[in-house]
């Protein structure tokens, strides 16, 4: 039995929180990083916010992205702290791997693995 086995769903809840907060502004880092070199890694990864990035007025598409990018780890944290509650761990990590895996394909196609400016 691992370490998270052991853990209340409550608790795994409240790992899921931390970990999103803690992981979120990192993650953002390392894919602007990465985007000097391609833009590619940063629009699937963040793929909804790509395609609503650009229809959220802001002065331009680009930091409509930005604002939403830290919303989309906020909301698939939270996702994941509410399936340890309710135990549908499994199911929810591959409902949104599935829909994230299609929203990316989406994004890719609509941007071109270029980011509007």
């Amino acid at each position: 039995m691992t370490e998270t086995q052991s853990l209340s769903p409550k608790n795994r809840m409240w790992l899921w929180i931390f970990a999103t907060l803690l992981g979120t502004a990192p993650l953002i880092g390392i894919l602007f990083q990465l985007a000097r070199i391609t833009e590619v890694p940063l629009i699937l990864t963040f793929a909804p916010a790509v395609l609503l990035g650009p229809h959220i007025g802001a002065e331009t598409a680009l930091r409509g992205i930005y604002y939403l990018m830290p919303v989309q780890c906020l909301i698939y944290g939270l996702l994941m702290a509410r399936s340890e509650l309710s135990g549908t761990q499994k199911s929810m990590m591959a409902g949104l791997l599935i829909a994230h895996c299609v929203i990316a394909v989406r994004a890719y196609a609509v941007s071109g693995g270029v980011l509007p400016n």
